[in-house]
């Protein structure tokens, strides 16, 4: 399955309909509630977008964050 997410239609189709998912926008606010304020490295595995490595860098000033991902389309 991993492979489908180098397709760039798949990825783009996902994105497209991210916001629809249910409970998506909880669960990314609740992560970033359980990280430390005095986190200072984050490293993101499967970032796709970075759209949630970069909010956790918006509400952690003093982090830095790298975000990977199999998906150049990502």
């Amino acid at each position: 399955m991993a492979n489908e997410w180098k397709n760039v239609d798949h990825a783009v189709a996902y994105w497209a309909r991210a916001d629809t998912i249910p409970h998506r926008t909880e669960g990314e606010a609740a992560l970033i509630e359980e990280v430390s304020p005095d986190c200072r490295c984050i490293l993101d595995l499967g970032t796709g977008s970075g759209c949630l490595l970069l909010a956790l860098l918006s509400e952690l000033p003093l982090a830095s964050g790298l975000g990977v991902d199999i998906s150049e389309a990502a």
